[in-house]
């Protein structure tokens, strides 16, 4: 019988070492890199203004509700209404950055519908902010749209 000599086994070692560490590089290569924002740096150094808006935003977190039927409707409490002009909504999807959508909506219409079509099915998170009294405000939801 012919036993494995240790040069050998050195060396298949190294062929199965290699080969892993090629798999892995073309694996880690054919992965989506991108940033959860195009302006990744320059957000994270305003974070600061962030955490404000936040804090400043939290008596709103329950003044709007989003309901999920044939279309997507949202709900503003009338202060939010009153005392601003135009609300902006962005649909963040965390697993693909083509299905983001943006709009805005005019609150002098009173109408605040988005096409239920437009979004592919998964999660989002719903960023909806405004401006009152020349403060900024922003609440974030989780949707699931099916």
């Amino acid at each position: 019988m012919n036993k494995l000599h240790w040069g050998n086994a050195i060396f298949i070692f190294f062929v199965i070492f290699l080969s892993l560490a090629i798999f892995f590089i073309i694996f880690s290569l054919r992965q989506s890199q991108d940033l959860v924002t195009d302006n990744y740096y320059k957000k994270g150094a305003e974070y600061t203004k962030q955490i404000y808006i936040n804090e400043r935003s939290l008596p709103f977190t329950d003044s709007i509700t989003i309901d999920v039927n044939k279309n997507i409707t949202f709900n503003f409490c009338d202060s939010i209404i009153d005392n601003t002009k135009t609300i902006f909504v962005e649909f963040y999807r965390p697993s693909n950055k083509k299905f983001d959508y943006k709009l805005s909506f005019d609150t002098t219409t009173g109408l605040y519908l988005v096409d239920k079509s437009k979004l592919e099915k998964g999660r989002y998170i719903v960023t909806a902010s405004w401006k009152m009294d020349a403060l900024n405000y922003e609440i974030k939801k989780d949707l699931f749209v099916e």
